[in-house]
């Protein structure tokens, strides 16, 4: 077991960016359809942090297949995103969503102080390789929100049952178009992150305040930073 893990550990440090977009592309649209699927329960997760947000201007990163845009354009007169892979642009428009535009997270194609509130949601962080290239995306996201807006950011909880069962290979999101799983050994790559982890990676980006939503278990740890 040990042996594996460190396997594991040194497979996940050669993914690139590259790597894990070429493989987002590959599963597009059976990864959106899902989450198309499964509308109803998002939209719960969604309406959980909107009383403590100000939608009056609203940016999500890491659009995907559109779904949480949807949602946010739902309960914002502004609300944009931006996506890198553009076979998630295609699935969105297909969908009939609009405001969204093809950027890289890390370099947002907007001012300063732009957005009352980001969404980094359904996970988008953890995908991401390379601790730098989270820093980077943080960093923007720091730079284009206002002064008092706030950061809605979910990701999996490290100490969470779901996480176990990943490492585990108990549980896997499997899709039609491939023989293997999402959490593939060569190119899922996932990073997972305890409430202390993501508070100190948070700060190290330039937020200072902090809530959290979800509880100690759940497999969504969701965090408003501001």
């Amino acid at each position: 077991m040990a042996s594996s893990r460190k396997e594991l550990s040194r497979l996940a440090k050669e993914i690139t960016l590259e790597n894990q977009r070429s493989f987002i592309a590959e599963i597009a649209a059976a990864y959106s359809h899902d989450r198309w699927h499964n509308r109803s329960l998002l939209e719960k997760e969604i309406h959980s942090v909107l009383p403590e947000l100000d939608t009056n201007c609203v940016l999500e990163i890491g659009s995907g297949g559109g779904v949480i845009l949807n949602i946010l354009q739902q309960v914002s007169c502004s609300a944009f995103g931006v996506e890198i892979v553009q076979e998630m642009i295609e699935y969105a428009s297909q969908q009939g969503v609009c405001g969204l535009c093809r950027a890289d997270g890390a370099c947002l194609p907007f001012q300063e102080n732009t957005f009352t509130s980001l969404f980094l949601w359904g996970n988008t962080l953890g995908p991401i390789p390379g601790a730098e290239n989270r820093r980077l995306l943080l960093l923007e996201s720091r730079r284009v929100l206002q002064p008092n807006g706030k950061l809605a950011i979910h990701v999996i909880n490290r100490n969470s049952s779901i996480r176990r069962r990943f490492a585990a290979r108990e549980y896997t999101f499997r899709y039609h178009a491939r023989a293997g799983s999402y959490q593939s050994v060569s190119r899922g790559y996932n990073k997972y992150y305890s409430y202390r982890e993501l508070v100190l990676l948070l700060k190290r980006c330039g937020f200072n305040r902090f809530e959290r939503i979800s509880g100690r278990r759940d497999a969504s740890l969701i965090v408003l930073a501001s």
